[in-house]
């Protein structure tokens, strides 16, 4: 398992596809997305990701048996959030994602957190796969996304501030607000 970690000073990421096998920990210092992928590909469970107030650009779960849990309260992808095979548990507030959130064979736990989506552009997504949201916060002035699935569950809150959204095709069950 090969962890990647930052204790001070500044990494500039790949601008292509930088993969980790292990735990991505940023404890002090700062790293720059430089607009590239991180793949997280563990097979094991109890890893973590610890971004520490930076942002990725895209990010990748992917690892048959792997489980990943954010640690801190917020974690931010300027670009895309997608979860292909694993679990992960997400930030204790907030996910902040400026492109799609797609899950297509993986798991994640909503630990109470927000969706938030920010992107200014369309084409976006959001499937949830068989997982429920706590809370969904679209925020993206000119940003377009599609809930690509028959049904998705929000446990507390819809918000649509900006942006427009096209909705499950079968059913969206609320446990809060649609505002």
């Amino acid at each position: 398992s090969n962890n990647f970690t930052i204790t001070n000073g500044v990494v500039t990421l790949a601008s292509g596809t930088t993969t980790i096998g292990g735990n991505f920990t940023n404890s002090g210092g700062t790293f720059m997305h430089n607009n590239g992928l991180v793949v997280l590909s563990a097979t094991a469970s109890g890893k973590t990701i610890q971004p520490n107030g930076s942002d990725f650009y895209n990010i990748e779960l992917n690892g048959v048996g792997g489980a990943w849990t954010f640690s801190g309260t917020s974690a931010t992808t300027t670009n895309n959030f997608t979860l292909t095979a694993g679990s992960t548990t997400l930030p204790s507030s907030v996910l902040a994602v400026g492109g799609s959130f797609v899950n297509t064979g993986g798991s994640f736990n909503h630990n109470n957190s927000l969706l938030y989506l920010f992107a200014t552009a369309s084409g976006k997504l959001v499937v949830p796969g068989g997982s429920s949201l706590s809370g969904l916060h679209f925020n993206g002035a000119g940003g377009e996304w599609s809930m690509n699935t028959a049904t998705t569950t929000v446990l507390r809150n819809f918000t649509i501030q900006n942006g427009s959204t096209t909705l499950p095709t079968q059913s969206l069950t609320l446990g809060g607000s649609f505002i």
